[in-house]
């Protein structure tokens, strides 16, 4: 019972890991916060949990909402009303 709680936990943290780095290396330059992404790659590398906790709360700026993005479509354009 211990081992497989054990096994799981660890499964999330390499989950959220590997989130991280992949989110890191797909966000645009522009959306990146406070340092470059080779220094955020190497916190996520240094302190895997707390780099990808970090990275992911303050580690890029929100997708900016505009006619470009999953902006709202009005319901009787999207039903054909």
């Amino acid at each position: 019972m211990q081992s497989s709680l054990f096994f799981a936990l660890c499964l999330v943290v390499v989950m959220v890991c590997v989130h991280a780095l992949i989110d890191c290396l797909r966000t645009p330059a522009e959306r990146i916060r406070y340092v470059s992404r080779g220094f955020w790659l190497l916190f996520m590398f240094s302190a895997p949990l707390l780099g990808a906790l970090t990275w992911t709360y303050l580690g890029k700026r929100p997708a900016a909402r505009g006619a470009g993005s999953d902006a709202e479509v009005p319901r009787e354009a999207a039903y054909g009303e």
